[in-house]
């Protein structure tokens, strides 16, 4: 393959991947069920549940190593809230802390730069039972806490945090017109107090993390993942316009700049920010982080059907990061980019190893993603590919949005073409990363780390786990395979 640029590009680039939809190992090593786990126990069925997933808690040595012959830079996880914290608030267990030590400490020595998300839809189910979650102002109290275990904890080797994945997706589908678990119906009013309330989430994680951790603060980077669609043709005024004032001006700006008119931004009027919530959430997104997946107003490439979600025509993630650095002057990363193939257009393994439509997108999106460099003069951060693993879908296993495929029975790992593609592509691109270290544990390191000194009975406890050693014992997948079997 022909070099696409003569002088090397600062941008990293890898894949992404979610706690509830890769690691299964839903009730081991003194984790507790979150409300897809409770949902679908009591349902009697692992049909459509996240028990097993793509079995990354006990396979994480195997798709690191993945992840790093593959040439990625970048790695975006999110945390199990209910592996590494009981009780939805009560005390950290130390097993939780190692497996996502242990990552960390293996990421960096892949020299693979780690994005943690701190929430990807996976509340605790006690969080849910105890003050009702989202639909709840506790929700705010109770992610601080959660969220300080996780700077504690983490935050001598994490700099780069995405504090609640797609605030929109998670207040609309787990809760007003539900489609994934706890599966409550709740007003519009509730919806708009569950996104304002994520705003304000982000904007307190955020100021408690540069108040309590000054020194290792000085390193972090902090953004909230927005999911937004392109639209073709660009006009002042349009849903764009619309989507990103309301998602991003309040942690750039302070407030949601449409001055809640209903006719210039929403079907329904935000809950207003008072005068210190706005002082509160000014200046919280060090960068942008948006998930791409579809254009509005042209076809859809290379999948014609007009019914597909998403619309995966790559002039969306080519025109979007121009976009949303003139508006907010600050990085862009690119959260979530890629698409599934339909499931019609994959007949068998061979198909699905093979991916010969996801390949012809990335021909495309891939130089054009670059362009949004080397034209627009865009500080793209990196771009990460969603996702690594083929992987449960929040309800389904039969959508494959993965560049690893993984072998429904037996969990077996199978490079396909587009991650090759991307390989090659990348390595001739000449990039280099904007994300250097000094020092780096060694690939096989165990769960120890050095972080922040902590204080109080539940730090110690956390502090234990971080001598602990590894995550996961064959018993315990035992444990996860076996109820897998009885609900099969």
């Amino acid at each position: 393959m022909a070099a696409v640029a003569q002088q090397p590009i600062s941008m990293a680039w890898g894949f992404g991947g979610s706690a509830l939809q890769t690691e299964g190992a839903w009730n081991v090593d003194g984790k507790e069920p979150d409300v897809f786990d409770a949902y679908y126990t009591n349902l009697g069925t692992s049909v459509k549940a996240p028990f097993i997933a793509a079995d990354h808690y006990h396979r994480i040595d195997e798709d690191l190593k993945i992840l790093a012959d593959l040439g990625a830079t970048a790695y975006r996880f999110s945390i199990s809230w209910s592996r590494v914290l009981k009780n939805c608030t009560g005390e950290i267990n130390p097993q939780g802390i190692a497996f996502y030590n242990k990552m960390i400490n293996q990421l960096l020595a892949y020299k693979i730069e780690p994005f943690l998300t701190m929430y990807h839809w996976d509340l605790p189910q006690t969080c849910q039972d105890s003050f009702g979650g989202w639909a709840s102002d506790k929700i705010v109290d109770a992610f601080l806490v959660y969220a300080d275990v996780l700077l504690a904890n983490f935050g001598d080797r994490v700099n780069y945090w995405l504090t609640i994945n797609e605030p929109r997706a998670n207040c609309d589908m787990c809760m007003m017109n539900p489609k994934f678990p706890p599966m409550t119906t709740n007003t519009p009013e509730l919806y708009m107090k569950c996104m304002k309330n994520s705003h304000l989430i982000h904007g307190n994680v955020v100021k408690n993390a540069r108040a309590k951790y000054p020194a290792l603060s000085k390193n972090w980077k902090f953004s909230i993942p927005q999911i937004m669609e392109w639209v073709e043709p660009q006009s002042d005024g349009s849903s764009l316009d619309k989507q990103t004032q309301w998602f991003y001006d309040p942690c750039v700006f302070g407030d949601v700049t449409c001055n809640l008119d209903v006719t210039k931004c929403v079907t329904i009027d935000p809950v207003p920010f008072t005068q210190a919530e706005k002082d509160l959430m000014k200046g919280t997104c060090d960068f942008i982080a948006v998930n791409v997946y579809s254009t509005v107003g042209v076809s859809a490439d290379p999948i014609s059907d007009p019914t597909y979600w998403p619309n995966p025509n790559p002039i969306g993630p080519r025109k979007m990061p121009k976009f949303l650095y003139d508006r907010y002057k600050v990085p862009i990363v690119l959260s979530e980019i890629g698409f599934h193939v339909p499931n019609s257009m994959e007949n068998n393994i061979q198909d699905v190893i093979k991916d010969t439509y996801r390949v012809q997108w990335w021909q495309e999106a891939a130089p054009l993603v670059l362009e949004a460099i080397t034209v627009d003069k865009v500080p793209l951060l990196a771009m990460l590919a969603w996702s690594l693993l083929d992987n449960y879908e929040f309800n389904t296993y039969s959508l494959r949005w993965g560049h690893v495929a993984v072998d429904c029975k037996f969990l077996t790992r199978t490079v396909k073409d587009s991650a090759k593609y991307l390989k090659d592509f990348f390595a001739n691109a000449t990039l280099i990363s904007p994300f250097v270290r000094t020092a780096a544990p060694s690939a096989t390191a165990s769960a120890t780390g050095s972080g922040p000194t902590n204080t109080g009975s539940a730090a110690a406890t956390a502090t234990t786990a971080k001598n602990s050693g590894g995550a996961a014992t064959v018993a315990a997948g035992l444990t996860s395979l076996a109820i897998f079997l009885l609900f099969a």
